[in-house]
This record gives structure tokens, sequence and C-alpha cells, in this order.
């Protein structure tokens, strides 16, 4: 039960640093286009 508890939060863990670098890229990508619009605009 301990093992499996703690296999779980790893995975939970793991999915959250993947969410974490995602929303990371997004939000740069985000701010590259603003950036590039005011740029040309």
């Amino acid at each position: 039960m301990v093992l499996l508890y703690r296999n779980y939060s790893d995975t939970c863990s793991a999915e959250f640093l993947l969410f974490q670098a995602e929303l990371h890229q997004f939000s740069g990508v985000i701010a590259r286009s603003l950036t590039w619009r005011f740029a040309s605009g």
C-alpha cells in the first residue's frame, strides 16, 4: 500500500513537472508572438 502510494505520488510529480515545462514553453511562445506583433506593428 505504501509502495503503491509512493509510486502514485512519483507519477504525479513527473506529470506536474511536465505540465510546468509545457506551461513555460507555451508562455514563451505567447511572449514571442506578442513581441513580434509589437515590433512589426
